[in-house]
C-alpha cells in the first residue's frame, strides 16, 4: 500500500487526485507546511529536502510531483496520450509547470531563498508577480481552445495544473476574472476523483 506525504493545497493534490482516479489503497499522511511539519527530523529521514509529496512504498521513498505522477501511470486509469505528439505535449507542459511556474511562485513568496538583501527581496516578488501575470493571460488562452487543457479529453496534465489554478486564483488578481479558467476548473470540480481529493485534504476548490 502506498502511503502520501501531503499537504493542504500544496503539489501534493495532484498526486491526492491521481491516487483517488486509480482506485489503489492508500493512506494520506498529512505534513502541514504552515505548521513547519516538514521541517522535523522525522520528515527529514523521508524527504532530506523536507518537501511533499513524497509517496512511500515497499521501503521506496518517490519525491517530486510530476515523477510520482508518471509512476502512478502503471495502475488503471492512465492518462498519457497513446498520439505521440499530444503525449509530448503533456510533458513539455507538466515540464513547465515544475520548472517554470512552480519557480515563480517560489519567488513571490518565499524570496529569501534568493537572497539575503529585503529591498531585493521585493523586487524579486515584483518581477516573480509581472512573469506569472503574463502566464496565466497565456493559460487564459489556452483554456479555451479544448474542453480540458490540451485536448477533449483528459489528460496527466490537467490534475497537476489543479495546484497551480488555485495558487493563481489566491495570490493573483487578475486571476479571478479569467472566465475561461474559471469554467475549467468548474469542470476539474465535478470529476470525482477531485472531489474525493478536496475532501481528503479538507480545501475548496478556489481557495477561498
Amino acid at each position: 500500500m502506498y502511503t502520501l506525504y501531503y499537504s493542504p493545497g500544496a503539489c501534493s493534490l495532484a498526486v491526492q487526485v491521481k491516487l483517488q482516479a486509480t482506485g489503489v489503497a492508500y493512506k494520506p499522511e498529512l505534513v502541514d507546511l504552515k505548521k513547519g511539519n516538514h521541517l522535523t527530523p522525522d520528515f527529514a529521514k523521508v524527504n532530506p529536502v523536507q518537501r511533499v509529496p513524497v509517496l512511500e512504498f515497499s521501503d521506496h521513498y518517490l519525491t517530486e510531483a510530476m515523477a510520482i505522477l508518471l509512476w502512478l501511470e502503471q495502475h488503471p486509469q492512465g492518462l498519457l496520450p497513446g498520439n505521440p505528439v499530444l503525449h509530448a505535449r503533456v510533458l513539455q507542459k507538466m515540464n513547465w509547470l515544475s520548472n517554470s511556474l512552480h519557480q515563480d511562485f517560489a519567488a513571490l513568496w518565499r524570496p529569501q531563498r534568493f537572497t539575503e538583501n529585503s529591498d531585493i527581496q521585493a523586487q524579486i516578488s515584483h518581477a516573480a508577480m509581472q512573469r506569472l501575470i503574463g502566464s496565466f493571460e497565456c493559460l487564459e488562452r489556452e483554456l479555451g481552445q479544448f474542453t480540458y487543457w490540451l485536448d477533449d479529453t483528459l489528460t496527466l496534465a490537467d490534475y497537476y495544473l489543479l495546484p497551480f489554478l488555485r495558487w493563481g486564483h489566491a495570490a493573483v488578481e487578475q486571476v479571478q476574472h479569467f472566465h475561461e479558467l474559471t469554467r475549467y476548473v468548474e469542470r476539474l470540480g465535478k470529476l470525482p476523483e477531485v472531489i474525493s481529493a478536496l475532501e481528503v485534504e479538507r480545501i475548496s476548490l478556489l481557495n477561498i
